[in-house]
């Protein structure tokens, strides 16, 4: 499949026969790469979060910057470690030195060092009442807010003060005043670009394995164009 072929609405997949398959299903260094495929997955969706509403001050919009930093960072460290588990089999691969020098750059550490650690395990995967607690104590507010919504829907309900005391946890008490503070961050851009440069560089790596392994790209056939409102499909009734 040439790469060039492929448009914004091409759909496409990478492929192998049964037998290749039931071959690398033993293989340990095949687990590592669908370990990292689901990493990709993990980033690239609560990265989609903060894109998807840009420009949007909605509580739905305010939940999603300030989760999508959150998980952001999170799954960034937990990926982290699997990247460093994964030169015992990748290290003669370029595109993995590639990636080594993602998770150990500037930018890499800025993240891994701002206190993510600690905070995943008290209140991204994990929830701790007592560090929750902790955060609430040293906290001065002049208009304590614990929900904010509009409507009648759970997609607009957002529980404002439980990501204040998890940011404080991050940030300390200089935590930003405001979510539009937050997204306009030095650290939060910081954050937006390796997401995005881990992302890339982990599917070159998948990619090149894979080919490597007899796995190839095929496209899927086009789907037949949908009808649109203004002309609507007529029905035809069965043959009798």
């Amino acid at each position: 499949m040439d790469p060039e072929s492929i448009t914004e609405a091409t759909r496409w997949k990478i492929v192998t026969d049964k037998e290749t398959f039931e071959k690398l299903k033993a293989d340990q260094a095949f687990w590592s790469i669908v370990a990292l495929g689901r990493a990709v997955n993990a980033l690239l969706f609560v990265h989609q979060a903060l894109v998807a509403h840009d420009g949007d001050d909605s509580p739905a919009a305010i939940r999603a910057r300030y989760n999508s930093v959150l998980f952001s960072c999170a799954i960034f460290f937990e990926s982290s470690l699997l990247v460093q588990g994964m030169g015992k089999y990748f290290s003669a691969m370029p595109e993995f030195r590639k990636l080594s020098t993602v998770v150990t750059g500037k930018d890499a550490r800025r993240v891994l060092d701002s206190g993510i650690s600690a905070l995943r395990n008290t209140a991204v995967f994990h929830f701790d009442a007592e560090e929750i607690g902790r955060q609430l104590q040293g906290l001065e507010l002049p208009e304590p807010t614990f929900v904010s919504a509009m409507g009648q829907t759970n997609g607009q309900v957002y529980c404002e003060l439980a990501d204040l005391c998890a940011f404080r946890t991050l940030y300390g008490p200089t935590f930003p005043e405001s979510d539009v503070a937050l997204a306009q961050s030095d650290f939060t851009r910081v954050t937006s670009a390796l997401i995005v440069e881990f992302t890339n560089v982990a599917q070159e790596l998948i990619v090149s394995f894979l080919a490597s392994k007899g796995w190839h790209a095929e496209a899927l056939p086009e789907a037949p164009p949908q009808p649109s409102a203004d002309h609507p499909q007529t029905s035809q009734s069965s043959p009798k």
